[in-house]
Order: C-alpha cells, then structure tokens, then sequence
C-alpha cells in the first residue's frame, strides 16, 4: 500500500471490531449470567428490544440516499441505543458484580494483528492514543490490553457504578452510545486527529477528523464507497506507515 506520512495531534479509535477481530460487548454481557444462570429475563429479551426498536426507527426513517440522509439517521439513534440500556438498568442485570468479574472475561478478546506494534511506534514517536468505546465497560478493555503488553492507554467508555465494591446496575459518567457522543468527544481534539474505525457509529467522527482511516472489512467501507468519502482503507500494518 503506497503511503503518505501524517503528523497528527493524536490518534483515537474504536474498540470494537476495529481493535478486536470481534465484537467484544457480548463478552460483558456474559458476566451476570455466568454467575447466575437462572438470571431473567435472558439477554435474547435485551437484544430483541433494541432490535424492535432499531428496525421501527429504520422504517420510519425510510430510504437513506444521501450522505446527509446518514449523517441524520446516525443522529437520532439514541433513544434506540438507550432502549435496551434503560431495561437492562430496570432489571438491574449488572447489579452486585465485581471487577474481577469483568476482567475475568477479557483473555476471550483476541486484538487485530499489527495493533500491539501500532501503538508501541505512537509511544516511541510521542503520539498519544486514545481509545473511544460505545462499549460497556472500560474493565474487560483495560485488561486485554496489558494481557497484550498495553498499559496506562487513555480509555473512553461507558462505566458501570460501584459502590462499596460491587455495581449497582446502572451505568455513570460518559455516555458515549452513538455516533454523535463520539463527535462531541473529539471535537475537543480539534480537526488534527487521526481516527480510526470500522462501523457506521464511526462515520461522524471520521467526516470530522482530518485523517480519517478506516479497516477493510468493517461496515463502514460500504458507505465510504456509495459516496466516495476517501476515507483510507487498510490493517493497522498498513496504519503504521502512515505515521511519523
């Protein structure tokens, strides 16, 4: 792949499925049925309200034809990706859980080849990384990282709430669950950002970074070639050429 050398101000990517060869938020939700497999309702009851209430907002929304069209269905996802999050808060799921719990979970996560020797060239050439996740949990991504050898990354999540040890069942702090959290967060950042990502909660980040890289066979690549976004293509193999 022929490359160009950029200098950003520091680089922030997805977590799942642009990091991971997975998505890694099933293995979050696996914790309170492992510990208590009588749990209800089965998670298939979480997973089917979000995806009722998704292909309902799909439905309405009608034809997107348009880059505008995706920009605006991106935009008005919350109430969708909150639906499911707001009962599994209502049948307190995630109460009375420790961290070791979580982290327990993270030697299932398998990271992207080249992704360890990525971020390993960001430390030598003083380029700070920085990790934002609609994920659950920081814990399970702070623990497959230093598994690989990763300490001390900055990481950007939704968190659970402990009190005295154990959640609570609800979720404090960040709230990025869509595309448009992710865009209010590296807006901080200002436009000399490199990101990287693979699916559409990335596509509003990505039209507001100036060097905007994308996996190849994340979902994202089919509408960065239906509107001819130029959004660059590759492994983070290939990533690490681009930087200096």
């Amino acid at each position: 792949m022929r490359s160009f050398k950029i200098k950003p101000n520091c680089i922030i990517s997805d977590w799942d499925e642009t990091i991971t060869v997975k998505d890694t938020i099933k293995y979050v939700s696996q914790v309170p049925y492992k510990l208590n497999p009588n749990l209800t309702p089965k998670f298939e009851y979480f997973t089917n309200v979000y995806m009722k209430n998704y292909n309902e907002y799909k439905e309405k929304f009608g034809l997107r034809n348009s880059l505008n069209d995706e920009i605006r269905f991106q935009k008005g996802m919350r109430p969708i990706e909150m639906s499911s999050i707001k009962e599994l808060e209502r049948y307190m799921i995630f109460k009375g859980l420790t961290k070791e719990y979580f982290e327990a979970q993270a030697h299932l996560i398998e990271l992207r080849s080249g992704f360890v020797d990525f971020v390993n060239k960001c430390r030598q050439i003083g380029i700070e990384f920085i990790i934002l996740s609609v994920n659950w949990s920081s814990l399970i991504i702070k623990k497959a990282l230093e598994l690989n050898g990763i300490f001390d990354i900055k990481i950007i999540t939704n968190e659970l709430e402990f009190k005295n040890g154990l959640t609570t069942g609800t979720w404090i702090g960040n709230e990025i669950r869509t595309s448009e959290d992710k865009l209010d967060f590296v807006k901080k950042y200002g436009e000399n950002f490199m990101y990287i990502g693979d699916s559409l909660t990335d596509l509003l980040p990505l039209l507001h970074s100036k060097y905007s890289f994308i996996i190849q066979d994340g979902k994202i690549c089919e509408l960065d070639e239906k509107y001819n976004l130029n959004f660059i293509k590759g492994n983070w193999n290939d990533f690490m050429n681009y930087i200096e």
